[in-house]
């Protein structure tokens, strides 16, 4: 056997050895209570595909914690719950924070201009303030969906000059009246931290945040040194085959989505949340309370955390991609329950993470019941209706083309159908109310649809709401193409 095959097989077995005794010890809390969690996660993450680590946490202390699948598919090395993912845009949170921190020690206001740290800066006329950067309700469109990103995500390229380019594309909308999420915002919000500290990013998070906690297992990714322990990403590549993960420079993702971690830091981070030890807790309570628009709408997200509810049960939460790696943490304060699903499968439904959280906190996600519709209204909500945003950003900035979605009849079920999609059935659930029939996380994976109508009883609109309610609702108003 060759010195590499070996050294590969004994890698194996110590990783296996060492998920056998994650396991034992889950038998040792009661593991019985958590086997839908395990059953999902089994069947989500295969064996002999990138994996993920899964950690459930109660009143500050791990009751589950369990890898699966393979950290690196070349070696066949299997995932530790101890090996470190790239964690994308749960960096926000990290953020959001150091801001806070700054605020807090009154070096710093929430309604600060921006140009007060960054006077170069191009906000076409208007005024953003740092609370429109850390609520993505500046209007600054998305760096990543712009060409020269996609010309140039390999480059080092200097952060100033980064900065410079996403600021030249007009504001989506005039700040604090819509919310688009915008990574643009937050890599701003990584220069400001510098503007005002005198230290680099980096350096400000790992004094004030990664030292303070001992998480020790939390990086900045780089490739200037190797860091033990990560998990190599992946990406599907068709037919149920996967490659290595698309190279980015690691001058892009910043402030925005830089952070390297393991489940077991992000645990004391939790923690430490409870606590005035980073930051005091009034701080963050703003940082967990969505913000409201200036017409009074409900944006679902606070300073670097989604904040919803799920049948009155407090959600805080934020999921992450980069190139190979997803992540989410999801908190419920009023349970004093954590979940945190880190992975190396860039292709794997990172969302299972939630109905795992709802459930082990005692409310499972039901997916409503169907009721036949009445087949004299179906035709009432056939039409055309304009997309306004598409998940957690604006159309506007995806590009110029238009968007809608077309609802049709067939017999006595109705299709939506968006522009450049399939046909997908939906489901009454009661009148001028319908959900989508997708079925991709189980009960908890469905859209909603609630058709209003005018002062005529003509249908006029749709309003979406994204499963669970956990993103803005949008409102789609009927409209005649020509």
């Amino acid at each position: 056997m060759k010195i590499k095959s070996i050294l590969a097989f004994l890698m194996l077995l110590l990783a296996f050895s060492f998920n056998i005794r994650a396991q034992q010890k889950n038998v040792n809390n009661n593991e019985s209570n958590y086997a839908y969690a395990d059953s999902i996660m089994q069947a989500t993450y295969k064996y002999n595909e990138p994996g993920a680590v899964l950690l459930i946490a109660k009143d500050g202390y791990p009751v589950f914690e369990k890898a699966y699948g393979l950290a690196n598919m070349e070696l066949q090395i299997l995932n530790r719950p101890d090996y470190e993912f790239e964690i994308g845009s749960n960096t926000k949170q990290f953020t959001a924070v150091s801001i806070l921190q700054l605020v807090q020690e009154g070096k710093m206001a929430l309604q600060d201009d921006i140009h007060k740290y960054l006077p170069a800066y191009n906000t076409h006329g208007r005024s953003i303030t740092i609370e429109n950067l850390l609520t993505h309700t500046s209007g600054i469109p998305n760096f990543l969906d712009k060409d020269f990103f996609k010309k140039k995500y390999r480059n080092d390229e200097p952060r100033d000059s980064i900065a410079k380019w996403f600021s030249r594309d007009s504001l989506l909308f005039e700040p604090g009246t819509d919310w688009s999420y915008s990574n643009s915002g937050f890599f701003l919000l990584g220069q400001i931290i510098e503007k005002v500290s005198g230290m680099s990013y980096e350096e400000y998070v790992q004094k004030n945040i990664f030292n303070p906690l001992h998480m020790d297992h939390s990086y900045f990714g780089t490739n200037a040194k190797v860091i033990p322990g990560v998990a190599t990403g992946y990406e599907a590549a068709g037919n149920n085959k996967y490659k290595d993960a698309d190279y980015i420079s690691w001058s892009w993702p910043y402030a925005a989505g830089e952070i390297i971690s393991n489940v077991a830091d992000l645990l004391k981070w939790d923690n430490a949340l409870y606590t005035d030890k980073i930051v005091s807790r009034a701080l963050l309570q703003k940082a967990w309370t969505s913000y409201i628009l200036k017409d009074g709408r409900k944006t679902q997200y606070g300073f670097g955390w989604f904040s919803s509810n799920y049948n009155g049960v407090k959600l805080i939460f934020h999921s992450g991609g980069i190139p190979g790696f997803l992540s989410m943490v999801i908190r419920l304060p009023e349970q004093h329950l954590f979940v945190t699903l880190l992975s190396n499968n860039g292709h794997a439904n990172l969302h299972v993470a939630m109905p795992i959280a709802l459930s082990v906190a005692g409310y499972p996600v039901t997916r409503p019941l169907s009721i036949k519709p009445d087949p004299a209204l179906l035709k009432d909500y056939t039409g055309v209706y304009k997309i306004h945003a598409l998940g957690t950003l604006l159309v506007a900035d995806l590009g110029s083309q238009k968007m809608y979605d077309d609802i049709t009849q067939k017999n006595d079920t109705l299709f939506i159908q968006q522009t450049g999609g399939g046909k997908k059935p939906l489901s009454a659930i009661a009148k001028d109310v319908f959900i989508s029939s997708d079925t991709g996380t189980g009960s908890f994976s469905y859209w909603t649809y609630h058709f209003t109508r005018n002062s005529d009883g003509k249908v006029n609109a749709i309003t979406v709401e994204a499963p669970l309610n956990v993103l803005m609702s949008r409102t789609e108003p009927k409209v005649d193409l020509p």
